[in-house]
């Protein structure tokens, strides 16, 4: 089995809190079950000590109960809170699951240029978790 990268044990949650890319959407995107996929982009000052390229994307799958019959578009981008579920495959690749407990999409059509031009763009997730970190070499 592939050894846990940056410290977060495989199988164990985090609590999660970040902007994500749509990459999928339902028939119904306001359905009251949502299970889509999604893109966190990262940019990192830190890849010589975390091992993560300056820029990267990570897929994540995402399951909602949309109470509030908000629409969920593809290529939309998403404020998201909520449990993140952290595994690993065999080729130790980290594969993300998020149980979100809150989505926002940012509104508007996101097939249109204005969309992405109104966009106050990806930020870096935050993910919040309890435990020892390991593996990060600071001095």
């Amino acid at each position: 089995m592939a050894e846990p990268v940056r410290g977060i044990p495989e199988g164990h949650p985090c609590r999660f809190r970040g902007r994500f890319v749509l990459t999928s959407q339902q028939s119904d995107p306001q359905a009251e079950k949502q299970n889509f996929s999604g893109m966190f982009h990262i940019v990192s000052n830190l890849d010589y000590l975390l091992d993560v390229p300056r820029e990267h994307s990570l897929p994540v799958q995402v399951a909602y109960h949309n109470q509030q019959s908000q629409a969920f578009l593809q290529g939309a981008f998403v404020d998201g809170y909520g449990l993140l579920l952290v595994d690993y495959d065999s080729e130790g690749k980290p594969y993300l699951t998020l149980a979100a407990d809150v989505l926002r999409p940012q509104p508007g059509d996101p097939s249109t240029r204005e969309y992405v031009d109104s966009s106050s763009g990806m930020a870096n997730p935050t993910a919040v978790f309890n435990g020892t970190i390991t593996g990060i070499p600071f001095d």
